[in-house]
């Protein structure tokens, strides 16, 4: 999405045809995807992108983390099990 946004003056602007020439089909391309995922999807693709990305860590990426955190510092871990599981100020 940045690409889109920070590629839209090379639309207007042709100094570099090919790169406008591109960034012109990347826009199609990314509108089109857009519009088209929400009805065969019910959602965004780039929602559908971010959920898979964030489940993917939780599931993967987050044990690896948290192992070898463990291995190197277990008093941090403890001090972050107690940061998580304490009750709210009132």
């Amino acid at each position: 999405m940045l690409a889109w946004g920070l590629g839209l003056p090379l639309l207007f602007w042709h100094r570099w045809p090919r790169i406008s020439r591109a960034q012109a089909w990347f826009v199609i391309g990314f509108v089109g995807t857009s519009l088209l995922s929400q009805p065969t999807l019910g959602e965004c693709v780039l929602t559908t992108l971010a959920r898979e990305l964030w489940e993917y860590r939780e599931s993967k990426a987050l044990w690896v983390g948290s192992a070898s955190l463990r291995q190197r510092n277990p008093g941090l871990c403890e001090t972050v099990r107690d940061l998580e599981v304490a009750p709210e100020p009132s």
